[in-house]
């Protein structure tokens, strides 16, 4: 085991509140089978919770990275977002010959990512039987991805129709405006989405240098929930996730806003 920092704890502490938010709304009633809990640590610093709840047979994983907007600048706006983009839609790393978006649905699955100014996660749902199946793909999707210019370039346009959406909707353009007046010097100024301009910026070696530095075990935290037995878990994850390094992290600097 290793020691986290007291920001690496607060950033591990909101990861898996947001896995706790989600159990939380679910309409379905626990049992009264008494809840068990594990949290480690991997000597390469991925931050590990297991949570064992047993009145759903479905497994839910977050892994959560700390990056977003946050780490981005005027001239690198939207960057973590089409990472986000390009992890879902166009990576190409295959599992037992598919793709992974294929893999994951055909065994009745469910996978998102999420990018803020603070954090991006990425989850997976799925029946509780496919456990080991969910931390490979876990894995698959947060660390071993390579990009192609074309297809970057391809995502690029989606998240320009995005951009443009979002200028049609109050809300989101307001916040972002918000945001924009609050802190006019700090990062959580820029635009969670980008800008046109800045995207145009975004070059497979950029893209590729931010995912080195930023993705990996020892910037991440991985929660787990579900019927699963902690033993097992904690044996499973450092298997398949302590061979990963921390070769290219470096710690940004910033400011307070």
């Amino acid at each position: 085991m290793i020691k986290s920092s007291n920001h690496n704890q607060l950033f591990f502490l909101l990861v898996v509140s947001g896995v706790l938010t989600l159990l939380s709304l679910s309409s379905i009633k626990p049992t009264s089978a008494p809840t068990q809990s594990e949290k480690f640590t991997l000597e390469n610093g991925l931050q590990v919770a297991l949570l064992q709840q047993n009145h759903l047979p479905l497994i839910h994983l977050v892994l959560g990275f700390n990056v977003g907007s946050k780490n981005e600048t005027r001239e690198t706006s939207g960057l973590t977002h089409l990472l986000e983009h390009y992890l879902l839609f166009r990576n190409p790393h295959r599992l037992n010959g598919k793709n992974l978006s294929l893999a994951i649905r055909e065994k009745g699955g469910y996978y998102n990512a999420h990018t803020g100014r603070d954090l991006m996660l990425i989850e997976i749902t799925l029946p509780a039987g496919n456990y080991l199946f969910a931390l490979k793909c876990l894995k698959a999707l947060a660390f071993e991805l390579t990009f192609d210019p074309a297809s970057l370039e391809k995502e690029k346009q989606v998240i320009l129709e995005e951009i443009s959406f979002i200028q049609d909707d109050p809300l989101r353009y307001g916040t972002s405006l918000t945001f924009q007046h609050l802190f006019p010097s700090h990062p959580y100024s820029q635009p969670i989405y980008g800008t046109p301009e800045s995207l145009a910026q975004i070059t497979v070696e950029k893209i590729t240098a931010f995912y080195q530095r930023f993705f990996c075990p020892q910037n991440a935290a991985l929660a787990v929930v579900g019927p699963i037995d902690l033993n097992w878990s904690q044996e499973k994850i450092t298997q398949i996730f302590s061979s990963l390094s921390n070769a290219h992290f470096s710690p940004p600097s910033l400011a307070p806003a």
